[in-house]
């Protein structure tokens, strides 16, 4: 029986198909749903960019920072708060608003019993660890759709977590 799940979300629009799966399959099952975003610190903002998919983030980023020039897109929101000193605060805040955004899909899509947590460290291996720690039954996550040479060369966080859960794992594409 699944009791269980963990879906993890770091705002792009593959962790938003995998937040509306698992939170439907909560419902279903009615489980509790524990929604994990791993902090982006340290990142390179190459890395960030697929941030920009998110509806108004930066301009909610801004606003929480207190910003007096608001950002065109990520890239620059991260310069401008590096030159700061505020990364740290700034990151923080996107993964705030990346968690109050997927509970209140999870929400839309019938679940009721949800914890967030937030960590930093390593995608794959906070996924893995949260879910040995929580005693998960299954792990939704999305599937960023890398090309077959990309797939190769590079190991996904998704493929990570695929060879190595000890539970079901759900890939939301």
């Amino acid at each position: 029986m699944t009791q269980k799940i963990l879906v993890a979300t770091d705002g792009s629009k593959a962790a938003e198909r995998a937040v509306q799966v698992a939170a439907s399959l909560a419902a279903a099952l009615k489980a509790e749903l524990i929604i994990l975003h791993v902090l982006l610190h340290g990142r390179r903002a190459d890395d960030l960019l697929h941030l920009a998919e998110v509806e108004h983030i930066v301009d909610h980023v801004a606003g929480e920072l207190a910003l007096t020039n608001v950002p065109g897109n990520i890239g620059q929101l991260l310069n401008e708060t590096s030159r700061a000193g505020t990364t740290a605060q700034a990151v923080t805040a996107i993964g705030r608003l990346i968690q109050r955004w997927a509970e209140k899909t999870a929400r839309a899509a019938g679940a009721s019993s949800i914890r967030r947590l937030t960590l930093p460290g390593e995608y794959a291996e906070e996924i893995l660890n949260v879910a040995a720690l929580e005693d998960c039954d299954m792990i939704v996550i999305g599937r960023n759709g890398l090309g077959l040479v990309r797939r190769f060369l590079h190991d996904s966080v998704s493929d990570q977590v695929m060879r190595r859960a000890q539970c079901t794992v759900v890939l939301a594409r």
